[in-house]
Order: C-alpha cells, then structure tokens, then sequence
C-alpha cells in the first residue's frame, strides 16, 4: 500500500516536471512570421497555392508552449508540423501605446473600458505606468504557463492573461483578461487590454 502511494507520487512528480518543459512549434519548410504583415502574407499564400499549405501552422511557427499548455497537436490530418523541445524561455511581451491610449482611453470609442479604468482611479496620465504593468505581468505569467489558450485561427494562437491592478480610488485590487498573441521566439503582444472580468 505504503509502496502504491510512493509510486503513484514519483510519477506525478515526473509528469510535472515533464509538463513543465516548452516546446517550440516548427511547420516544417517555413521560416518563423515575427510579425502580422508577415502573418497576413501566409494567409494569401495558403489561397494562392488552393489550400495546400495551412496557414494556421505556418503562423504557429516558431512559436513556444509549454508541453501541458499548447494547441492540439497535430493539428489536422497530414500536418507538416513537429515540435521541439527548448526546456524553458525567456519571454519577451509587447504592448503598443494605442492599445492602451488608443483603446481604453479613447474617448471616442464606446466601449465601457474607460469608464472601468477611470472608476479604479486610473486616468490617461497613467498610461505609461500601465503599459509597463501589462509587460511586466504578461512576461511574468507568460513564462511560468500561467495563461490559457483562446482563439486558434489562420493569424495564429492568442492566449488570455489574468491582469491585476491595484485601485486608486481605495484600497484592494481589481483583476480581469487581457488578450495576447503569441509570436516566434517567446515574443506575446497585447492585443486585448481588457477583455472581461
């Protein structure tokens, strides 16, 4: 009995640390679209050559994921793809000033978003520091697999990132989903700056 628990726990402890290694996504045959001009060429070449290659694998390419936290693999019958074993990443997350300035503090767009923002405390002022908070906590979760796997479509795979910020109107803390996409190389770029709570 004493013998089944050590043994059971010995291999949940292997799968964890199995799981827990990062795979890179590679389409064989294709270079790696490090960004969405480049991701939209592959979508016209996938038209162009009558569908014979996926431009969702092609724009996986490249891409890393922890082995317990990745697109179904392979994707569909005949996948050209494979992935690799890479241990773990260093991430790096981008975040474009109008995804922040442009989106959430536009007063133009009717979204909700900023009337949230405004009723934590938060203003345009504080722009900067939250662009630097989205990198930060993106880069964070990002490399520890702590993030969940969205849309999977011919632009290639977003993720959701928990965001939490501290209020300034009083104390405690507000958290919510941020969308992001995932490019070659440990690279994610926010494209969702809120998406629910």
């Amino acid at each position: 009995m004493e013998e089944d628990v050590w043994k059971k726990a010995k291999s949940n402890a292997a799968n964890a640390m199995r799981n827990s290694d990062w795979v890179q996504w590679i389409h064989e045959g294709t270079g790696f679209a490090t960004t969405q001009a480049e991701r939209d060429l592959r979508i016209v070449w996938e038209a162009l050559s009558g569908k014979k290659h996926c431009a969702v694998c092609m724009n996986l390419s490249g891409c890393c994921f922890p082995r317990n936290n990745m697109p179904e693999y392979p994707l569909h019958p005949n996948c050209h793809c494979k992935t690799e074993p890479i241990g773990a990443i260093t991430a790096t997350a981008r975040c474009r000033e109008s995804k922040v300035k442009g989106w959430i503090f536009n007063p133009s767009v009717p979204n909700g978003k900023k009337e949230l923002f405004y009723e934590w405390g938060y203003s345009i002022i504080d722009k900067d520091w939250l662009i630097s908070e989205y990198i930060r906590q993106g880069k964070e979760k990002y490399e520890r697999g702590d993030f969940t796997l969205h849309k999977l479509n011919e632009y290639g795979q977003q993720i959701n990132i928990i965001i939490e910020l501290p209020r300034k109107d009083r104390i405690g803390t507000v958290t919510f989903t941020s969308g992001w996409m995932v490019y070659p190389n440990g690279v994610i770029e926010l494209v969702t700056g809120f998406g629910r709570r």
